[in-house]
């Protein structure tokens, strides 16, 4: 059976070209990757001339219109006819001309690419360790965290603790960042030697009665009775004083002196 040759597409460009004061002036038409072979002072005149073209190759032919530094779509020899009736039927200005047809959706555009959620993406990914029953949690790196995402997964954190690793990380995806996250991974190698060693409760010491403190507690006392015993002799000796001045003057009323 004989193979049906595929078609090739053959690509072309309108574009505006502008005067010194930035207004449309005319339109450039040419080929991809050949210098532009015709200006048209008409909108309608530059697609004509791709109608002419497409007619005349045996291959698919596509034109893209190009305006303010970017391409506005594209349409094939069927659109262009359309685009030709459409523009001369609302005397579009030629200025104007191919903000209408992209405004009123006579180009094809490719589906614009769904936006990336990265918070869901980061929710969703899968972590992991290559050889992990042979590891310690606390010897994994940020090195040996593998993914299954197709977005980058930047580790930001390791936290092992009692035989399981909390990686905290975030998604990256061009210019965009996702919030941090954290996963927890197990069956990590567990440390069989290790013996967890209470440790004895320390005896509270008992404080012994120092000598000083018997002797601060004593002393006072010693030295209040050794005061007491000072003013009880003085106290004798007035009264001894007083008992015999009392008998001098009993003895000298008794002799008639007083």
């Amino acid at each position: 059976m004989e193979k049906t040759k595929k078609s090739t597409l053959e690509k072309y460009y309108i574009s505006e070209v502008l005067d010194a004061d930035k207004n449309v002036e005319s339109f450039n038409f040419k080929k991809a990757n050949q210098k532009v072979s015709g200006n048209f002072k008409e909108f309608v005149d530059a697609v004509q001339n791709f109608i002419t073209v497409s007619e005349k190759t045996p291959n698919d032919t596509r034109v893209w219109f190009h305006r303010d530094g970017a391409y506005r779509g594209s349409v094939d020899i069927t659109k262009a006819r359309l685009i030709i009736e459409k523009v001369r039927e609302k005397q579009v200005a030629n200025k104007d001309a191919i903000s209408y047809i992209e405004s009123e959706n006579l180009v094809d555009k490719p589906a614009p690419k769904p936006k990336v959620n990265l918070e869901e993406e980061a929710e969703k990914v899968e972590l992991y360790v290559a050889d992990h029953e042979n590891k310690k949690a606390s010897e994994v790196e940020a090195s040996d965290v593998e993914s299954d995402s197709k977005y980058t997964v930047v580790v930001d954190e390791l936290r092992p603790e009692n035989g399981e690793l909390t990686v905290l990380y975030h998604l990256e995806h061009k210019k965009e960042s996702s919030e941090v996250h954290s996963k927890t991974l197990y069956g990590f190698k567990q440390c069989t030697s290790c013996q967890v060693v209470e440790e004895a409760p320390v005896e509270e010491e008992k404080k012994e009665e120092l000598p000083l403190y018997v002797q601060s507690t004593e002393q006072p006392i010693h030295y209040h009775n050794r005061r007491d015993e000072k003013w009880f002799v003085i106290l004798l000796i007035v009264l001894s004083v007083l008992i015999v001045v009392n008998i001098v003057l009993i003895a000298l009323r008794a002799t008639g002196v007083f």
